[in-house]
């Protein structure tokens, strides 16, 4: 393990740099819809993580998850979105998926296991249980709806995802989908060097799905400081804090540590502040934070060489010291016009890594599948 992460760290800032390289080099366009994707985005039981709620894809729904945001821009016009639970199934391709087991966890974490037993438990259903041909894409996590389903319904465009992406299937899925899938989604933002891998199957599609305004706009009653929100950093908080003294204002700290905080607590810290640091990781960060802070209002400042997914990032915005940070903060304070500017260009990053560009991706392939002509998708080519 500690080889693995020498060998990440002296790699990452290579493929960061070809990641940022060839995504300068693209065309950006904005899907042109006739009308809204109907997806139904499905997790299986056992995943505890993202939604506990059921049904339309709205506030109350997007703001149930116990931790990670996910795909909260399911949540915007271009989606008319449902989400479901489904029973694990014992069907080979469905078992991605962790299955724990209670009795060899200690009190703490089996009490936690069984609350989210009991809390799924009511709104769950057997993945037969819905007519899936209503819908033009199914996004169903890790496999959790068997192949002998999938197969029932040809209109619909049938995507997966695995969380883990160092999962020992997931290279296999690039190169060709799982059994009774049309799609693979990455949980990538962008082209990177493991996209030549890919078959014409697979769409970077990020696991926080969502637009510069999402989260900014769920939480549009929190008033933003002048604060910073800072994750994963080497400096001390004290110190960090002294720090910013020195450099002419004392801004209100955050930090989400080790001990998960109340997603809504969270959210409304990230809302809060004006700056997101991350100038020095302790580890290589696969980057789903970053559009999650950016969807929440927040200028991000950080080290995309310490990111797999550093596409959100702007130019002026790739800090790798706290030093840096704090001198272009003191810069941006007393000038409105260049942090404005710094702003957009950030969230036109995010807007096309993490919203636009997945949708045409899954567009493309579902032009290109061979049943074109029975998905009900297809009048949105």
């Amino acid at each position: 393990m500690k080889l693995r992460k020498k060998i990440s760290q002296n790699f990452l800032p290579v493929w960061s740099r070809i990641a940022l390289a060839a995504a300068a080099l693209e065309n950006r366009g904005v899907p042109r819809l006739q009308r809204p994707i109907r997806i139904a985005f499905v997790k299986p039981a056992s995943y505890r993580d993202l939604y506990t709620k059921t049904g339309l894809f709205d506030k109350e729904l997007a703001l149930s998850t116990p931790g990670r945001t996910g795909p909260v821009g399911l949540i915007e016009p271009e989606f008319n979105a449902e989400h479901f639970i489904v029973h694990n199934s014992l069907d080979e391709e469905c078992r991605v998926s962790k299955i724990e087991d209670p009795s060899r966890m200690d009190t703490h974490h089996r009490e936690a296991y069984e609350k989210h037993h009991r809390r799924v438990g009511a709104v769950a259903i057997a993945p037969d249980a819905i007519d899936w041909s209503q819908y033009d894409a199914v996004w169903a996590f890790e496999n959790c709806i068997p192949a002998r389903i999938t197969l029932r319904h040809p209109s619909v465009v049938w995507a997966s995802m695995l969380e883990y992406h160092m999962h020992p299937k997931f290279l296999s899925y690039l190169r060709h989908p799982p059994k009774g899938y049309d799609v693979f989604f990455t949980q990538a933002c962008g082209w990177n060097l493991r996209s030549t891998l890919y078959g014409k199957h697979v769409v970077d599609w990020p696991y926080t799905l969502a637009k510069s305004s999402t989260l900014s706009r769920l939480f549009s009653h929190v008033s933003r400081e002048q604060g910073l929100f800072m994750t994963e950093v080497s400096h001390d908080l004290s110190k960090t804090a002294a720090d910013a003294k020195d450099y002419g204002f004392s801004p209100a700290l955050q930090k989400r540590s080790g001990v998960r905080v109340p997603y809504i607590q969270y959210i409304e810290a990230l809302a809060r502040s004006k700056y997101y640091l991350s100038p020095a990781a302790r580890r290589p960060l696969w980057g789903n934070a970053l559009p999650e802070v950016g969807s929440a209002g927040c200028l991000i400042l950080a080290n995309p060489w310490q990111n797999w997914n550093p596409y959100p990032i702007a130019k002026k915005g790739r800090i790798t010291s706290i030093v840096k940070a704090f001198s272009l903060m003191k810069e941006l304070n007393n000038d409105a016009y260049k942090y404005s500017a710094l702003k957009r260009e950030q969230d036109q990053l995010i807007d096309w890594h993490c919203f636009y560009r997945p949708i045409l991706g899954l567009l493309k392939v579902a032009k290109e599948c061979k049943r074109r002509q029975a998905l009900s998708i297809s009048d949105l080519f």
